[in-house]
Order: C-alpha cells, then sequence, then structure tokens
C-alpha cells in the first residue's frame, strides 16, 4: 500500500500539461492545486502524518521522470503543387527545439555566425519577426535557422556528397531518432496521409516542436543526408556546427541560377510549423494547424493535422522500502513497465472508489463509478504520465470493478465498463502480457457468471414436505441477476472475448448445459434435503410409506421450483430470448431425472419399496386393515395431485407450440393405481362425512340455532354439511380419473349420497 502511495505522491508532484487552464477530464472543471491533490490522496488511502511526510519527502528526493513527446503525425491537406505534373512527394522533418537557456543562446549565435546572417533578406527577416505570434526576434531567428537547415539543397561538388552518403550509411537504414526524424514520403498528392507516430525526450516542457514539409526528389538524397548523419551530433553544440557545414555547402551551390522562389536555392519547402510544449494540455491536443512560411517569397499553403500528447517514463520503478538500487540511467523494459503501469492504475482506482463508498456510507451496489474531481485529475496524471491509452484505462476500470464484485459491487456499473472496454477494443494496441491479463480477467468473470447461473435454483430452494413456502428472492436480488446475465451475455457475444478467449463454446450450447446442469444441481440438492427430513422424521409406524411420502415430497418440492421459477424465467426472455428457453428446459430436465427417479424405485425390492406401496391399491377391501388402508391411500392422492400439478406446467409449456413433444412422464402410466386409489378414498370420505353429519345433528339438539348476524341464522348440522361439500368439490376437481365410466360413476354416487 505504501509504494502504490508513494508511486501516487510522485505522480502528484510532477504533473505534467497545461497548467493554467481548464482540464477537460470527466467532470474535471480545473487544475486543482499540489496541495489539495496530496491531502485528498492521503485520506484515500488513510495514511498518517508522519508516514505522509515521509513518502512525500522520499518522492521529491527521486529523480524526476523523463518527459516524453508523443507526436502522432496524421495527414495534411491543400498543400502546394511543387512537380511539373501538378503534385509534390511530401514527407516531414520534425523534432524538438530546446528551450533558451545559457548553452542554447552560445549555439544560436554559433548558428547565426555560421550562416552569415539570415538566408532571406533583413527586410524579409523584419517582416517574419512583425507576424511571428508574440515571440521574440532572436527566438524567430533561431526558428529560422533550423527550418533553413531542413531546406532541400542541390550539392555540385561530389566530395560533399560522398561525405553525407558516408555519414548515412554510418548510421544504417533507420532515421536517427535522437533530435531530428523524418516521416515516409507519400508520392504524387497534395493532401497525404501518413498516421505515423513519433516519440521525442524532451529536456523541459517549455521546449518547442517544430517540423517542416519538403517535397521528395528521388535525385537528390540531401535532405535525407541530413537527417541520417544528424546521429553522429552529440549535443546542441555539435549540431550547431553540422548546421554551418550543411549551410556552407548550400551557399557554394546557389551561386549559379535561380529557381522555385527566386531566393537562389533548389527550393522544395512546403511549409512549417512551431508550437510551444507548454501549450500542450494534459489530456492532449488534435486539431488542424495551418502551415506558416519560411519567408515573404516562400510559398506555403494548407494544413497539417498532428495530435500531440506528454507522457512520462521513470527511470527505475519506485520503492517505499530503503534498499540499494542502482542509479545509472536504465529503462525498464517495455512490457513489464506497461504490466506494473495498469496494475497500479488499476489499484489507485479500486483505492477511491473503496474511499467513496465507504465515505458516502451508501451500500456498494449503489456506486455507479462517479469520483470527485481530485481523484479523476489523480487518475487522469497517472495515466497520462504512465502513457496509458483509454483503452488501457478501460481496461483498468474493469479490472478494478470485477475484484469488487464479492463486496456487492453493481453490475450494472460493470456491464456500463465493459460496454465501454468493447468501444475502445482495437485489436493489437495490448502487447501481449496486457492482452493474457485481460483475457484472465475475462475468464474469471466467465467462470463465476457460470456459477451464479448453476446455483441460481438454490436461491428459491424451500424445505421439502411443507406447506409454507420461503419468500420470493428479493427484487434487488433478481434484478442483479438480470444485470449480471446482461453483463455476461455482452461479454460472450463481444469482439474482446473472441479475439482474446478463442475456441469457446457456442453461447447458445453452453447455455443450454448450464440451465440443464443447474436443474440437475437443484434436483439432488432437493433428494439430499429429502433424506435428511426423512432420518429425522422416520418412525416405524409410517416406515412402509417411507417410499411414497419421499415421492411426493419431491414432487411436490419440484412444483414449488417451477412456480417461482417464473420470476427467473421473465429475466431469461428479457435478457436472453433469442438464447434459452427457459422454462423448457428446466421442466424437461425436471421432467427426465424424476421419470428416472421412479423407474429406479419400481425397480427396486425392498418390502417398502414404491412398486410394493402401489400394489396395495388393487388389495380387496379388508375390514379388519381400514385404518392401515387409509394410511396409504392419502399419501398415494397426494402423489396424484402433486403429478397432476407437475403436468400443468407441462400443459403451459405446450400451449401455443405446434406438434407433440414426448415428455417421458407421459410414458409413465399410472392411472389404474390413481382410478383404485381415488374410488376408495371416496367410499371413505362419504363414510367420515355422514358420521360427522350424524354428530352434527346431535349437537343440533344442544344448540339448535347459531346466530350469525342479526339477519342469518343456522344449525351445526347445516355448517357442517357446507364445510364437508366444500372441501369435497375441492379435492374432487384436481383429481383425475383417466377411465371415463369410473369417473362418471363416481360423481354420481358423491352427487346422490351426500345431496
Amino acid at each position: 500500500m505504501n509504494d502504490l502511495y508513494l508511486e501516487t505522491v510522485y505522480t502528484i508532484l510532477h504533473r505534467i500539461g497545461k497548467k493554467e487552464s481548464s482540464v477537460s477530464v470527466g467532470s474535471v472543471g480545473g487544475f486543482s492545486g499540489e496541495e489539495q491533490l496530496l491531502q485528498y490522496a492521503k485520506s484515500a488511502f488513510q495514511i498518517d502524518e508522519k508516514t505522509h511526510k515521509a513518502l512525500v519527502e522520499k518522492a521529491l528526493s527521486e529523480k524526476p521522470p523523463i518527459l516524453l513527446l508523443n507526436v502522432l503525425l496524421l495527414e495534411a491537406r491543400d498543400l502546394i503543387a511543387k512537380d511539373i505534373d501538378g503534385f509534390s512527394d511530401p514527407f516531414v522533418m520534425l523534432g524538438v527545439i530546446p528551450s533558451s537557456s545559457k548553452g542554447g543562446e552560445d549555439e544560436q549565435h554559433e548558428a547565426t555566425n555560421a550562416t552569415g546572417g539570415s538566408q532571406d533578406s533583413p527586410e524579409e527577416e523584419q517582416n517574419n519577426n512583425n507576424s511571428s505570434s508574440g515571440k521574440p526576434p532572436q527566438h524567430r531567428r533561431v526558428l529560422q535557422r533550423l527550418s533553413g537547415s531542413f531546406r532541400r539543397k542541390a550539392f555540385p561538388g561530389a566530395s560533399r556528397r560522398e561525405k553525407l552518403e558516408a555519414a548515412f550509411e554510418q548510421t544504417g537504414d533507420g532515421i536517427p531518432a535522437r533530435i531530428i526524424k523524418a516521416s515516409s514520403v507519400q508520392r504524387k498528392t497534395l493532401n497525404p496521409k501518413w498516421n505515423e507516430k513519433f516519440q521525442f525526450v524532451v529536456g523541459d516542457c517549455t521546449d518547442r516542436f517544430h517540423l517542416d514539409i519538403w517535397d521528395h526528389d528521388d535525385e537528390n538524397r540531401s535532405v535525407l543526408d541530413v537527417v541520417s548523419s544528424l546521429n553522429q551530433v552529440q549535443g546542441l553544440k555539435g549540431l550547431g556546427r553540422y548546421f554551418k557545414e550543411v549551410t556552407q555547402s548550400a551557399r557554394a551551390s546557389s551561386g549559379g541560377g535561380g529557381c522555385a522562389g527566386g531566393d537562389g536555392l533548389v527550393d522544395d519547402f512546403l511549409g512549417s510549423l512551431t508550437f510551444s510544449l507548454g501549450e500542450i494540455p494534459s489530456t492532449g491536443v488534435e486539431q488542424w494547424f495551418n502551415l506558416e512560411k519560411r519567408s515573404e517569397k516562400s510559398e506555403v499553403s494548407g494544413q497539417i493535422k498532428l495530435k500531440m500528447w506528454l507522457s512520462t517514463r521513470e527511470e527505475h520503478r519506485l520503492s517505499s522500502t530503503e534498499e540499494q538500487r542502482n542509479d545509472d540511467f536504465i529503462f525498464l523494459d517495455d512490457d513489464a513497465d506497461g504490466l506494473v503501469d495498469v496494475q497500479q492504475h488499476k489499484d489507485l482506482l479500486r483505492q477511491f472508489a473503496l474511499y467513496e463508498i465507504g465515505r458516502k456510507g451508501d451500500p456498494v451496489c449503489a456506486f455507479r463509478g462517479q469520483l470527485p474531481d481530485l481523484a479523476l485529475l489523480i487518475l487522469h496524471q497517472h495515466a497520462i504520465q504512465s502513457d496509458l491509452t483509454e483503452l488501457h484505462q478501460m481496461m483498468c476500470q474493469w479490472l478494478a470493478y470485477i475484484q469488487m464484485i464479492g463486496m456487492g459491487i453493481s453490475f450494472e456499473l460493470i456491464y456500463e465498463t465493459f460496454s465501454r472496454l468493447v468501444g475502445k477494443w482495437k485489436p493489437m494496441e495490448l502487447d501481449k502480457d496486457e492482452e493474457y491479463v485481460l483475457a484472465d480477467s475475462l475468464l474469471q468473470f466467465s467462470e463465476f457468471c457460470r456459477s451464479a447461473i448453476l446455483r441460481h435454483r438454490l436461491r428459491i430452494r424451500v424445505r421439502s414436505g411443507s406447506r409454507r413456502r420461503s419468500p420470493s428472492p428479493k427484487r434487488s436480488e433478481l434484478e442483479s441477476f438480470g444485470e449480471m446475465l446482461k453483463c455476461y451475455k455482452l461479454l460472450r457475444e463481444s469482439p474482446v472475448f473472441a479475439h482474446l478467449v478463442p475456441y469457446q463454446t457456442h453461447f447458445r450450447t453452453e447455455m443450454r448445459e448450464l440451465l440443464e446442469k443447474s436443474a440437475n444441481l437443484h434436483f439432488n440438492a432437493i433428494l439430499l434435503n429429502i433424506e435428511e427430513i426423512n432420518k429425522i422424521e422416520n418412525n416405524s409406524k409410517n416406515k412402509e410409506n417411507n417410499a411414497i411420502n419421499r415421492l411426493y415430497l419431491l414432487i411436490h418440492s419440484l412444483n414449488t421450483t417451477l412456480e417461482r421459477s417464473s420470476k427467473f424465467e421473465d429475466i431469461f426472455k428479457q435478457e436472453m430470448s433469442e438464447i434459452v428457453n427457459y422454462a423448457d428446459i428446466g421442466y424437461c430436465t425436471f421432467d427426465l431425472l424424476l421419470h428416472e427417479h421412479i423407474i429406479s424405485e419400481l425397480m427396486s425390492e425392498g418390502c417398502s419399496d414404491l412398486r410394493a406401496i402401489t400394489q396395495l391399491c388393487h388389495h380387496e377391501e379388508n375390514s379388519n386393515n381400514i385404518e392401515d388402508e387409509q394410511q396409504i391411500l392419502l399419501p398415494i392422492l397426494l402423489v396424484h395431485l402433486a403429478l397432476n400439478e407437475f403436468s400443468g406446467y407441462r400443459n403451459i409449456l405446450m400451449t401455443g407450440t405446434t406438434g407433440h413433444f414426448q415428455y417421458r412422464m407421459e410414458q409413465l402410466d399410472w392411472s389404474a393405481h390413481f382410478d383404485r386409489a381415488i374410488q376408495r378414498w371416496l367410499e371413505f370420505a362419504q363414510v367420515h362425512a355422514f358420521s360427522r353429519l350424524d354428530l352434527s345433528l346431535n349437537l343440533d339438539c344442544q344448540s339448535p340455532i347459531i346466530l350469525i348476524n342479526n339477519d342469518i341464522r343456522q344449525t351445526v348440522s347445516a355448517m357442517d354439511a357446507c364445510h364437508i361439500l366444500e372441501q369435497l368439490l375441492f379435492i374432487w376437481e384436481r383429481l383425475r380419473v383417466e377411465n371415463m365410466q369410473l369417473r362418471a360413476s363416481l360423481t354420481i354416487r358423491l352427487v346422490i349420497k351426500l345431496i
């Protein structure tokens, strides 16, 4: 934690970018003071004052980071045509001009003496000074010297040309990377497009960026020779001597005839640009710049589009420990350095998020990623100093927030974060190590979602055998589950996942397998729960009914699951209607598992197995065992009612479908068993009903009339008769006698004997 805080302090102390203007980063309205940023970081990390001062002092003692200028050369338009065919072959030379200092002023003086004054006339130089944008005259002259040194010259002397070619061969085929760099040549166009990136080491933020655009001449490589030979220049003073040599050679070649521009030179100059690095905001700048003239005689038109931003690089990674380190100037490996920056940015974002959640006191799920301006500014500075692209920053947000899932972070926030990541995604923008980290996070989140889908039915699991159902899942839990499904679908169908985690099972197939496994897992959990209940409530009196009771508890629990699964069905319809049919997969899986369970029980040869119990339905009536028979019939009728309810969900699924799917439970024909059990139950019900009415008639003699209210009076027998009829009709409507003749006969018997 101290190392991360030290990095944060170091970032604050070495802010980069234009500080006078507002910083447009999210809701950041302006640049905050250094002390405010340090105080916020101290509060967010919960660092005591002593440790804070020690780490600030340590950060101040560290070497400042190396400032880098990143230039993305995009395109130019409306350039001057220099070739006879009406086109040009433009290329760009660009570099950084050090700011004025003592050494710099000496070098400027040397460069001026070397060239013998301006290559333009004094009047032209005066006009240029007057037209410059507020720059002092001496600054303008330095720019003219640098711009002039980029001119394409014609060298008539073979010795001079051979010398430049030798310098070029010593540097190899590459373009020098120390001071001045050159772009590729765009052939026959006045609107070139480069899209090339360059990076320069900047000595100070007051340095200036300068570029020249030239028309390439295949017969004369002098400008490329100049650029290549600059690799041999050591220091600014050497650069001045080199410009002196080039200028003197150019003057020797200019005494002859005229040329384009009328200044006695082979002038293929297309325009230039100078931009102060201090004007670059921390967010960078991307815009069209008007090309500038070198002199009044220079013919220039058009604009150039650049994207420029500043970043930093540390010589070594900061550590809060006092271990010995080598102070030599050694850059870290690019990949390792990038991974450390990503890790630090992710941890910093997570720390600020946790601090804001705790400070506000709201539930974690209420956090929507909104951070205060100070936090955003620190994160912004860390990102640009680490040269993290927008994709890197989206990746860090994703990594930070998925680590907070266990704390209850909102899946809505995760969905929005990953959506932005997908929007910024560009293949090959991340290096391999960064892709591995992102791929691993995608796999971890995918596994989390798979596990949640597998066990989502356990949220609605109830105690089997109890008619009292547990409360439905809270709305927030259902909403969270729906948001998680939405995230998972986005992830699995995204180009990011397809690129980083290839060769995965098709999403539709995977979801179907997950829901089938989920139903299987829930079915086994119900069986395990029933076995535990059976061990607790088992006794010798109802030992023979254990099999049929367990079957009833199983079917009853499945019915409860199917009833309450409608809440999840709505979510799946909303988020994955085109992927899976939640209700159909769940019911078909339960149907298959229930059928296999019943077949397994029927094949058992134990004395209390399901087969032996169902066979009792067909035994002849035995007056000596009426009580035992009634105890057997009751659980059988409960199973019958439960199966009817279970098949009712099947009918709902088949509504509106064409054809007929053969469910496994349809193959199990127990109609004869249940018809016989219903017939015997109705006989017992009639006996008990008349017995109850006889008792009620006897009670009428003791209290003949019961006053219900001022207008209604009833006897005890009348009230009992109504209750008995209501209960019998309620049960009769739910019983299903498959034999139509038997059903008609039983209905007539029920009506005649009771009415």
